[in-house]
């Protein structure tokens, strides 16, 4: 990665489907789901059925200060190795497991997920490497 030596107004997104595919898009560092229906936008081009999309993050968060990383399993996976990790505020609660979120649910800086998909949390504290 290069220094880009100025802000950044866009970042790419992971988005990753029930199925356990994914795909990536460029979007501005600013950008939220957007539901038309029953699809989620992406942008002016591209659409899925919301229900496929269990997790959008950052590939890189432009900023990690204040962060932690959290592995996710996946509750229909058949072993632990099915498994994301995202970046999200220190001391924040998710609620894995939720048999009540259906929706997409904020859970860090540009990054949401399906929590009823998902069964465990571990939590691994940035060392400080100053």
């Amino acid at each position: 990665m290069a220094d880009t030596g100025g802000p950044v107004n866009t970042q790419e997104y992971i988005f990753v489907m029930a199925n356990d595919r994914a795909f990536a898009r460029v979007l501005p560092t600013d950008w939220k789901p957007v539901y038309e229906g029953g699809f989620l936008r992406i942008d002016q081009r591209h659409r899925v059925l919301a229900m496929d999309v269990i997790l959008i993050q950052p590939r890189i968060p432009i900023e990690v200060q204040g962060l932690e990383m959290a592995r996710v399993f996946r509750r229909s996976a058949p072993s632990s190795s099915t498994s994301y990790d995202l970046w999200v505020p220190h001391d924040q609660y998710i609620r894995i497991g939720d048999p009540t979120a259906t929706d997409l649910v904020p859970v860090g800086p540009q990054t949401w997920i399906r929590p009823n998909e998902f069964r465990l949390e571990f939590r691994r504290p940035l060392e400080d490497t100053r």
